[in-house]
């Protein structure tokens, strides 16, 4: 290898701080985009500006990747999963679709309350 790719590589590897993006956080994300998504109080140019970020104690979904505009993220405590609305934890007994559509008008007015 080149000198430019191994200095890629150790970029790329030192990049992520250990945090690394579950399948389970990725699946919360397009979840909560879906639920917008198809809520008729959200236009699809607001959909755009929804994304993630990975920190090591928490996953969350932000408007325009600002941390001041959190919608919901998902933490663990001992292991057990919790949706976090404006401040407000709640217990799932999984990261699905069926648990996390229960809480749809939170989340959705979570959301158009960070437009």
């Amino acid at each position: 290898k080149g000198v430019s790719n191994r200095l890629l590589d150790e970029v790329s590897a030192n990049s992520s701080n250990g945090i690394i993006t579950t399948d389970e956080e990725i699946k919360f994300f397009n979840i909560i985009k879906t639920i917008l998504g198809l809520s008729n109080k959200f236009k699809n140019a607001d959909l755009e500006r929804i994304n993630y970020r990975d920190y090591k104690s928490f996953f969350t979904i932000l408007v325009d990747d600002n941390q001041r505009k959190s919608v919901a993220y998902l933490k663990y405590k001992s292991k057990k999963p919790y949706l976090v609305i404006n401040g407000e934890e709640i217990l799932l007994s999984d990261v699905s679709v069926i648990e996390i559509t229960k809480h749809k008008a939170k989340i959705i007015d979570s959301a158009i309350s960070n437009l």
